[in-house]
């Protein structure tokens, strides 16, 4: 099983921090979080669970803010020529990087004491553990650690490279003026994935290496040649030494006649 010491966002994305949802709430509705900090500040974000987009699934990125808004407003839907309710946020916090984010539907509070609702909507931190692939920086490292210690890690690798690609490719068409910055983002990711293929080269050479070393232990043993010999070759040997026995014994008596 794969590894997960620590899933992203786990201060924020807990039950006790859920106050709203969108959609339909048996449906794979999206869940918004948000914690109230005692001098004013709203640390805020949401899982969508379910979306045409598939990188946009997952657990948006989390965000502290002073300036923080969530409320309904009534927007003209210029396909269905009529005015729909739809769930804003927006955050102004220039320092931070502002942010404005819009809902398909409205979103509907939920009672702190509606344990029922709350424990329906916890669903969705079990089903979408990560960071949404669109935010590629933290998706590739949280991957990566997730999946280093399992035997198929280099495969995974591979899995990993081709959905940095899809999701660059997706973003650019969507926004053009933002291609350099969506490639530069692409290039980090795949460094990082070409730091954890040469580690794993690196080992598999060492391992090579050990296994390459001879074993002395083994090689300081009597070489047996006649068992490595078939039984023609034997008999062939065995000829030649009866061969040789004769002359043998006959130099060894002129040796003790001198």
């Amino acid at each position: 099983m794969p590894k997960r010491e620590k899933e992203y966002g786990d201060e924020l994305y807990k039950l006790e921090n859920i106050v709203a949802y969108t959609g339909d709430i048996d449906k794979n509705p999206s869940v918004y979080f948000q914690i109230n900090h005692d001098n004013g500040d709203i640390t805020y974000g949401h899982i969508t669970q379910d979306h045409k987009n598939k990188f946009n699934i997952g657990k948006e990125e989390v965000r502290t803010s002073d300036s923080y808004e969530f409320k309904n407003e009534m927007v003209y839907n210029e396909e269905t020529e009529l005015n729909e309710l739809r769930s804003f946020e927006y955050d102004q916090n220039v320092k931070q990087g502002t942010h404005f984010h819009r809902s398909r539907n409205p979103h509907i509070k939920v009672d702190p004491n509606d344990l029922e609702t709350i424990a329906k909507l916890a669903e969705s931190i079990g089903s979408c553990k990560d960071i949404k692939p669109k935010y590629l920086d933290q998706y590739v490292q949280d991957k990566i650690k997730e999946y280093e210690d399992t035997p198929d890690f280099e495969k995974k690798l591979d899995e990993l490279s081709t959905t940095i690609e899809q999701v660059t490719k997706k973003y650019v068409k969507k926004k053009p003026g933002n291609k350099l910055k969506y490639e530069a983002r692409e290039k980090r990711c795949k460094d990082l994935i070409d730091i954890e293929k040469t580690a794993l080269q690196k080992d598999k050479i060492e391992k090579e290496k050990v296994n390459e070393k001879p074993n002395l232990k083994e090689m300081s043993k009597p070489v047996n040649l006649s068992s490595q010999l078939s039984d023609s070759q034997k008999s062939q040997l065995q000829n030649v030494q009866s061969q040789k026995d004769p002359k043998q014994s006959k130099d060894n008596k002129k040796t003790v006649q001198l």
